[in-house]
């Protein structure tokens, strides 16, 4: 047999993945070893079973991958929609798997203290007895043969970008542990923290008015910061103090009163640039640096005194403001920012800027915005919102101000963003007239008008169709029921969907309401990195997962993730996936678990998995009323109730790929 390599091929000009010669015998050879699986998996030690249950269901490239994956599994967590294994390989790329039921089995069956990752070796024999064409490789490296039939299978039979992803041709930065980990925590009576509300309701009005400033709709004369040296001076240390923290209340109640002269001085006197610095103040503020969450405050002030002048002055050669700047524009910004740093403070505070943009204004992560120029990469920060997240930001935003009026902007603001992937000037700009309510839900067509949010792009504008829970659909279609009715016989239509109901060309309190979003959702999320953008990547996630987890229809001649791409205002796929989509692990076990539901499970081998006879399980079966799927619910339950004991009973084998 002929050496073999990765069972496709791909060239410059033609990135699609074409089959090799050897991947037909390769799928082939896989797919007779999984129909024997079944009988195979019986006969086999526990630690045995688990590794074979690995190869077939997880979607293994590679003979390291599988070490790795069975070293990972000691330390497998699990949440509400699945069990996960998280690694991080030699080049500190995190791996995600969402383990098939099948092996959530199979792992709770390997008794306690056995390492499966040292039984490797015994397993090799399993193989040459049992896997086709085996006794060829003799001498020779049977996993190579294995990893390259394993992925000509998963060619033919899952996604090519699902594949991509696996592969790491398409890079994607999975959602860390601590992130999956939220959904586990059920939602209590929320509620706003005294300390911090009293907190934010200290630094709202400059934050709101240095907001209102960069929301402008029309394009300022001159960008270029004026009030450098007033917000350069709200650091000032009494007596040379260097040891003082961010945290410190003494400190920071003295610096209330200092930073609303400076944002009064702002709005009276400053520019676009100076409106920037002092939101990039507010992040500092609330947030910390990129290394530390609480710094001191000589850092901080560091921070500010060597690179505001830097960001004021390449500031002002962007041609819009920073709400309104495209990914091109934004690369083009911190490129001049990244060439003309030249001393050690400028670098972190460089990185931490970066942070803040593409936190507040949805700017792409830039490779090389370092701490030192050693040619390290900016990781994407991967990060979403719950489901049960934004239920609990909306029941928080019905106390979030003793305005009325405010409360139900900030519910309607929130609900928006979490049906529709806008980003935060999209939404400022939207009128009346952009939506329709249908009995499917709502339509938006965003269409910027002259002097108004433009977009990042042509492909900003775009339609839209609400995707997401009823109840959110329901709280924006109420709002714009009652904004219709506020100007009915006054300017129709063409009002602003958050506009001021006394005045037909302002937004009421919009800085407020969007900062009192991200108040919310700090709050629920308890991360301080959660902000309104990343409800647009947390409908990028959701609704990726939801289309993999419909059955395939009739074929159609656009593709569902050019359409995902396009709703989120991408002109690229790749946009998409490299920096909003973070699930991985649930796209494949998605697409493997549609596979799976194609092929026969007898009630024999379902009996082997959850305990039960077999003679019981077709009577329960002749009961159901979905027998097409009633044995792999039977799986999916067994297996939540052995691996996740905190998850709901009820949770079925569809409802495992339709969550986020």
């Amino acid at each position: 047999m002929t050496s073999l390599s990765q069972p496709w091929t791909t060239t410059k000009r033609n990135p699609v993945l074409i089959p090799a010669f050897s991947a037909p015998g390769g799928v082939a050879r896989f797919d007779s070893f999984i129909r024997s699986a079944d009988r195979l998996v019986t006969q086999l030690a526990p630690s045995h079973a688990l590794i074979l249950c690995a190869i077939l269901y997880e979607g293994m490239g590679s003979s390291a991958e599988l070490s790795n994956f069975l070293h990972a599994l000691v330390s497998s967590h699990s949440t509400c929609d699945g069990h996960y294994v998280q690694w991080s390989d030699e080049q500190d790329r995190l791996h995600s798997r969402a383990l098939d039921p099948r092996t959530r089995i199979a792992l709770f069956r390997v008794p306690s203290g056995t390492l499966p990752k040292k039984d490797l070796d015994s397993f090799h024999q399993v193989l040459l007895k049992n896997y086709p064409m085996a006794q060829s490789q003799m001498g020779k490296d049977l996993w190579h043969l294995i990893f390259h039939d394993a992925l000509a299978w998963l060619h033919q039979h899952i996604p090519n970008f699902c594949l991509g992803m696996l592969t790491g041709s398409i890079p994607i930065t999975a959602l860390p542990r601590d992130v999956l980990t939220r959904w586990n925590l059920r939602q209590k009576d929320v509620h706003w923290e005294t300390r911090d509300a009293a907190d934010d309701d200290a630094l709202s009005p400059s934050h709101d008015g240095a907001l209102e400033i960069l929301l402008e709709m029309e394009a300022p004369i001159n960008r270029r910061a004026r009030c450098l040296k007033e917000i350069q001076d709200l650091f000032t240390l009494p007596n040379q103090a260097t040891d003082i923290r961010l945290s410190d209340q003494r400190w920071r109640t003295s610096l209330y009163s200092r930073l609303a002269m400076t944002a009064d001085l702002i709005a009276r006197q400053g520019t676009e640039g100076d409106a920037l610095v002092l939101l990039w103040v507010h992040h500092l503020l609330s947030v910390g640096s990129v290394r530390l969450k609480n710094p001191s405050v000589a850092t901080i002030s560091r921070y500010v005194s060597a690179t505001a002048g830097l960001i004021s002055e390449n500031y002002t050669q962007c041609p819009c403001s920073a709400v309104h700047m495209d990914d091109e524009q934004w690369i083009a910004f911190f490129d001049a920012l990244k060439h003309a740093v030249n001393s050690d403070p400028q670098r972190p505070a460089l990185a931490s800027f970066h942070q803040f943009c593409i936190q507040t204004f949805g700017a792409p992560p830039m490779a090389q915005v370092l701490f030192s120029g050693d040619g390290n990469t900016t990781v994407v920060h991967a990060n979403t919102v719950w489901s049960q997240e934004i239920h609990g930001a909306l029941e928080l935003a019905l106390t979030a101000s003793s305005d009325a009026r405010i409360c139900a902007s900030v519910q309607a603001l929130l609900a928006l963003a979490a049906i529709f992937p806008l980003r935060i000037g999209e939404a400022q700009a939207l009128r009346l007239e952009d939506f329709v309510i249908t009995e499917e839900g709502i339509e938006l067509r965003y269409h910027p008008r002259r002097g108004q949010h433009q977009g990042k792009s042509y492909s900003a504008k775009r339609w839209m169709r609400s995707f997401g829970e009823p109840a959110w659909v329901a709280c924006v279609a109420s709002w714009i029921k009652r904004r219709k009715s506020e100007e009915e016989g006054r300017h129709g239509k063409s009002a602003l969907l958050f506009g001021d109901p006394h005045s037909s060309h302002r937004t009421y309190m919009f800085a407020a309401c969007s900062r009192l979003v991200n108040r919310a959702l700090k709050q629920v999320c308890g991360d301080k990195s959660v902000s309104f953008h990343t409800l647009r990547h947390a409908w990028v996630n959701r609704n990726i997962i939801h289309q993999l987890d419909q059955p395939s229809s009739r074929p159609s001649p656009v593709s569902w993730l050019q359409k995902v791409a396009a709703e989120v205002g991408h002109a690229q796929v790749p946009t998409t996936l490299q920096h909003y989509f973070h699930r991985p692990d649930m796209a494949l076990r998605c697409s493997l678990n549609s596979y799976w539901q194609t092929r026969p499970l007898t009630a024999e081998v379902a009996a082997f998995w959850t305990g039960r006879s077999a003679a019981a399980l077709r009577k329960a079966k002749q009961r159901s009323e979905n027998k097409a799927e009633f044995l792999w619910s039977c799986l999916f339950e067994t297996s939540t109730g052995l691996a996740v004991r905190q998850a709901p009973p009820h949770l079925c084998w569809r409802r495992c790929r339709r969550h986020q």
